[in-house]
């Protein structure tokens, strides 16, 4: 007789059984359970025996009547079962509607936010990409620079995830549509996968800003890792740990420029085959300057070769980090070069029942990514983007009386995100060339 409230339990499936001496019990199986769900189950007890019970199978209701949230569920069988680009569970949320993935970036957040980041972006009820809010197992998962995800899970390790917007509950804010995440956990029997992906181009369709040919090969991306789950102590503590890796090259587009030839670099402009209208080259010691302190006349360079002991060594040192032409004609470099887009990300849950009152759980994730990039048209001129994200969680679910009922949960996010050009940490150009006025950049690798 009366209403009861089961709170804070684990996505899944319940059966719920309610029961009094002098009636007959009822049996409601497979209730499902989703994040941040209100589900309502409503028992008329018929009078009768006890040893009497009727079983009933819950259905899907047509209409949630406890709250107004516009919410959709992404379950685990759905994460692992469609298909994601590159196993990516925020290209999924566009099952839910009004919901519109696999968009570029803008802005600063394109060029500012690492890795993988700069190239997902998320609309939500028609909001812009950075009015999303991310939690993941109940604690914030939100950079608070552009409003991106800290720690993206591999769609293995996640219990399933829910998207809302319009009339959230209170306990979600900052944003006006949540995208929210869970995290599987050990269970009494031992689980694990071990998986291997290499994403095929012949099987996607083709853009629709796409021309001529469709690519058919398969690409140079490889996705691998495992899940793995279990009983530490059966019934009491419990262990759950997934990796996942990719490998990705990614092949940039044409660059051209133009670039001096083995000749020029040795001071001799006599051959200027790059220009249809040869420029002389004046001595800058003959020039004759008017009243004015301006340069009148000069005498040129004999046959047009600059004498080796008037190149500058700095210059000389520079072109080290000019490549020699590689054409002919206007321009003569052609640069066509492949990025290598590695990451790895790992994550270790453990949960712990203490009694029939209280129950914890721990988790730590951890994202490491490595994209290569063009900064320009020559070989060291490109760079990479570093992001390393952290994240640490503890959760206790206390239950003090029938009336009370304490959840005590705490995180911690750790996000670094450096722009790292091509001899960084690994040579001092700046020093070695000896120009004044340019300050020596720091090397800091306290966080690698």
């Amino acid at each position: 007789m009366g209403g009861y409230v089961i709170p804070l339990l684990l996505p899944g499936r319940y059966t719920v059984t309610a029961s009094i001496a002098g009636f007959r019990s009822h049996s409601l199986d497979g209730l499902e359970i989703g994040l941040g769900a209100h589900v309502r189950a409503e028992f008329e007890l018929d009078v009768g025996s006890r040893t009497e019970t009727v079983e009933v199978v819950a259905d899907q209701p047509l209409l949630q009547r406890d709250d107004a949230t516009i919410s959709t569920v992404i379950t685990q069988e759905q994460l692992v079962s469609y298909p994601s680009g590159y196993r990516n569970y925020l290209s999924l949320l566009k099952l839910a509607s009004n919901v519109a993935t696999d968009m570029d970036t803008s802005g600063m957040k394109r060029e500012r936010e690492g890795g993988e980041r700069s190239h997902q972006g998320t609309a939500v009820a028609g909001q812009r990409q950075e009015f999303n809010r991310f939690t993941l197992d109940g604690i914030e998962n939100t950079d608070v620079n552009f409003n991106s995800y800290i720690i993206r899970p591999s769609i293995d390790a996640l219990s399933e995830v829910k998207v809302e917007t319009g009339i959230y509950s209170a306990q979600y804010g900052r944003a006006t549509s949540q995208i929210i995440a869970g995290t599987k956990s050990g269970t009494n029997d031992f689980h694990g996968t071990l998986f291997a992906f290499k994403p095929c181009d012949r099987l996607n369709a083709g853009g629709w800003r796409g021309r001529g040919e469709r690519p058919t090969g398969c690409g140079p991306t490889k996705i691998f890792g495992f899940t793995l789950g279990g009983p530490i102590v059966k019934n009491r503590v419990f262990f759950f740990s997934n990796a996942e890796l990719v490998r990705e090259v990614h092949t940039s587009s044409n660059s051209i420029s133009v670039v001096p030839s083995s000749d020029m670099r040795a001071g001799d402009f006599s051959r200027q085959q790059f220009s249809q209208n040869p420029q002389v080259i004046f001595d800058p010691l003959t020039r004759v300057f008017d009243g004015n302190g301006t340069a009148v006349s000069a005498e040129p360079f004999p046959n047009q070769v600059i004498p080796q002991s008037r190149l500058h060594p700095v210059a000389l040192a520079l072109l080290e980090f000019y490549p020699l032409p590689n054409g002919h004609g206007i321009p003569n470099y052609f640069g066509d070069g492949t990025y290598p887009r590695n990451s790895e990300q790992y994550l270790q849950r453990f949960d712990f029942q203490e009694s029939s009152s209280s129950s914890w759980f721990g988790r730590f994730s951890h994202g490491n990514e490595r994209f290569g990039r063009a900064n320009g048209a020559f070989p060291t001129q490109t760079g990479r983007t570093e992001a390393r994200s952290y994240q640490w969680l503890a959760s206790n679910t206390r239950s003090f009386s029938p009336r009370a009922l304490n959840e005590f949960r705490v995180g911690y996010n750790r996000f670094n995100n450096d722009d790292v050009t091509h001899f960084a940490f690994k040579r001092d150009v700046v020093s070695e060339l000896g120009i004044r006025g340019l300050t020596t950049p720091v090397n800091d690798r306290s966080d690698r």
